[in-house]
């Protein structure tokens, strides 16, 4: 006989080799040779195993494995699953009496169960059953697809340490999946997996759940390595490579005809390059030692696909099948992308649904080998007339209005939109509510297809004031309240200002609020006519930093110093002003200066004030006078020679200290007279009390007498008069 494996659509790997690979969850465990254990011989266990790609349910599949329920009979439990589901590689259920598939959802199950609970209507021998979404209760009739029936046609005990053969068949032609115990059919039922069960999803993903509750077993499932079978018609690009697969005893021998581009004609698995179409034949043993022959055909050829011309829609039929049409190549990848339609249904098969206008694009992908595109345009025309009607226009003291549309068509659907307007309710219906002027849209469907729509304007009086809450103020020692310039254009109006963080002292009603705080404030104008407010804000800081003047001590007024200037007063540059006063003392010069000039002793008061802000600050310096001054004059000297060269040197005559030449000696003189004669005795200088010094300047050269009295009182005093000759030369 010939039995034939088909997995539609199935996804390899571009060298075309099975990556088969199994995922772990809870305490199941791998024990080598393909061979996993669901659960350990203790209680309340629960472990998964699930292959690593997702079989496609639009094919048929044909899988064996063995399944071993372990040693105890009367006390072992509780069994093992053969599951679908979407969920993934990690799902794991529930331990217990539900086997490990309690609960699990858009899921569907072929319960091995070995232990008796009655709540869910099991029999008293170890059973087989179908069920969906996680039901295990075979009294419900939404869950229970078909069983329970004995699992071992011949006994009633599978608990007996023994591996035992299990074969699930599906036939995608005619919806029959079929379970086999031991060689032997035990159950079927007709279901669509696609439609049915998993909700329009074509991949899901395979494996076993098993599980313990107060009684256990070692429960193990083993899967050959080969358990999922090429198809038997395998397409391949010019070039390319496949790997053919029957799923066998894989401990059994293989042989295959022809041999050609064959990497090895006993394999299970053999790699095939060949260049042309080739037909295989295999002839191996299944699980239950029967001989199988099946024929499994490579196609060799480029991909093509087309799609027609063009599609077109109307409103007798909405709804257009977009067919494709490719070569002999299976196992195909199907993308379609549209940048201006709608894809109903169908996205990733030969065909999809839509209805909707544009242009639609397919990619076929043979195994990342080879790949071909198509396009086709849909077209359809369903205009139609509608009509929009507003209630009235908008203003800020009405708010709301209503628009309304009529196609005159029972049965037709409305959405509205607008981009400059607002829609507050109703966008999907007849009438909608606005609140904002603008231009409004409304489209009609019947059917979803057929179209057309209608514009209509609103008008409002929504425009708010203009409102200026004036330019920033500054409060400062000047002005430690400020008046707000508040402004609008509105002609009818009511004023409210309002401040988180500073203080209206008057006004708040007006425009021109007087502030004394600093901080922000918010003007907010209505204009009365139609209700619209608008606002502004404006900022007020405040600058009442005072100058803190500081100086050191100042030098003491003597006999020799009698006029002082005071120094070191900061701050000596700025936008200040400064101010001297003093009751006691005199201020000779600089009173509005950092530097005054004083010649008493007595207490100086400083104002330096802030010309930006206006605010000042003082300070107080004492000044003193000291009459402990000496002075030696033993060492006072006169000159005795004068040149009138122009060379600046020895140029003027007068009395010096030998001890400091620099020193004006004549400062000290409180009675001072110099007078100076020629040689005839007449008298050509005589000092005043505004020069003291003589300067022989248009003198001739030649020898001069003068006499000088002088007297001083500053210090121990001291008198005298000097004469003598002094000679003047070139």
């Amino acid at each position: 006989m010939m039995r034939v494996w088909v997995i539609m659509l199935l996804m390899l790997p571009p060298a075309g080799l099975l990556s088969q690979s199994y995922f772990l969850n809870g305490d199941a465990t791998a024990i080598g040779n393909d061979c996993y254990q669901l659960t350990p011989p203790l209680s309340t266990q629960n472990g998964t195993v699930w292959y690593g790609d997702q079989l496609q349910i639009a094919g048929s599949f044909d899988l064996e494995f063995t399944m071993n329920f372990g040693t105890l009979d009367q006390t072992g439990a509780d069994g093992m699953c053969f599951v679908m589901q979407t969920v993934g590689t990690t799902a794991i259920g529930e331990s217990g009496g539900g086997m490990g598939y309690l609960n699990f959802d858009n899921s569907f199950a072929i319960e091995f169960d070995t232990w008796q609970n009655g709540e869910y209507g099991d029999p008293a021998y170890d059973h087989i059953a179908m069920e969906v979404d996680g039901e295990i209760n075979h009294n419900t009739p939404l869950g229970n697809i078909a069983g329970p029936v004995q699992m071992d046609a011949f006994n009633t005990n599978v608990e007996d340490g023994e591996d035992h053969i299990v074969r699930i068949t599906y036939n995608s032609l005619n919806g029959e999946l079929a379970v086999y115990f031991d060689c032997q059919f035990r159950l079927s039922a007709i279901i669509n997996f696609v439609a049915n069960v998993f909700d329009g999803q074509w991949e899901v993903y395979w494996g076993f759940t098993g599980a313990t509750g107060g009684a256990w077993n070692t429960q193990v499932v083993c899967l050959s390595e080969n358990i999922i079978a090429t198809g038997p018609d395998v397409s391949i690009c010019t070039g390319s490579s496949t790997e053919l697969s029957v799923a066998g005893n894989t401990a059994g021998t293989y042989a295959w005809t022809p041999t050609d581009y064959l990497d090895d004609p006993t394999s299970p698995t053999p790699v095939a390059n060949p260049p042309v179409t080739t037909a295989y034949e295999v002839t191996f043993s299944d699980l239950c030692g029967n001989t199988v022959t099946d024929t499994i055909t490579v196609h060799v050829e480029d991909l093509t696909v087309s799609l027609p011309g063009s599609v077109e829609l109307s409103c007798d039929d909405p709804v257009a099948l977009i067919p494709s049409e490719v070569n002999f190549f299976n196992d195909l990848i199907y993308l379609w992308n549209t940048g201006d339609g709608e894809i109903l249904n169908g996205q990733g098969t030969p065909a999809i649904n839509t209805d909707t206008p544009g242009t639609y694009n397919l990619v076929v992908n043979y195994n990342n080998e080879c790949v071909a595109g198509a396009q086709t345009v849909v077209t359809g025309n369903y205009s139609f007339s509608v009509d929009a009607a507003a209630s009235g226009n908008i203003t800020c003291l009405a708010g709301s209005q209503t628009i309304t549309a009529d196609s005159g068509i029972p049965g037709t659907t409305y959405s509205w939109t607008s981009v400059d307007g607002n829609i507050v309710s109703g966008a999907n219906s007849p009438a909608v509510t606005i609140d904002a002027p603008g231009t409004y849209i409304v489209q009609a469907y019947l059917n979803e297809l057929c179209n057309g729509g209608a514009t209509i304007e609103v008008t409002a009086d929504i425009v708010p004031p203009a409102v200026d809450a004036g330019a920033p103020a500054v409060l400062n020692c000047y002005n430690p309240e400020s008046n707000l310039a508040g402004s609008t254009d509105a002609a009818a109006f009511t004023v409210n200002w309002n401040t988180a963080d500073g203080n209206i002292a008057a006004g708040a009603g007006t425009l021109t609020p007087e502030v004394d705080e600093a901080g922000t404030y918010l003007l907010t104008v209505t204009n009365t006519n139609n209700g619209c407010t608008n606002t502004d804000s404006v900022n007020v800081s405040e600058d009442f930093e005072a100058p803190a003047p500081a100086a050191p001590a100042q030098d003491t007024l003597t006999c020799i110093r009698p006029t002082l200037e005071l120094t070191g007063v900061e701050p000596d540059e700025g936008p200040y002003t400064y101010a001297w006063s003093t009751g006691d003392g005199n201020i000779v010069a600089g009173g509005n200066t950092p530097s005054p000039s004083v010649d008493l002793p007595g207490e100086y008061a400083l104002l330096v004030t802030n010309t930006i802000n206006g605010c000042s600050g003082s300070l107080a310096v004492e000044v003193v006078e000291s009459d402990e001054f000496s002075l030696d004059l033993s060492s006072l000297s006169f000159p005795n020679i004068l040149t009138v060269n122009a060379d600046s040197r020895n140029e003027t005559w007068k009395p010096f200290l030998r001890d400091d030449p620099g020193f004006d000696a004549t400062a000290l003189f409180a009675a001072y007279t110099l007078q100076v004669f020629n040689r005839w005795g007449s008298l050509i200088f005589e000092s005043t009390g505004g020069e003291r010094a003589w300067r022989p300047d248009g003198v001739t050269p030649g020898n001069y007498y003068y006499i000088c009295s002088y007297k001083t009182s500053c210090g121990q005093g001291a008198e005298g008069i000097r004469e003598g000759f002094i000679l003047v030369t070139e």
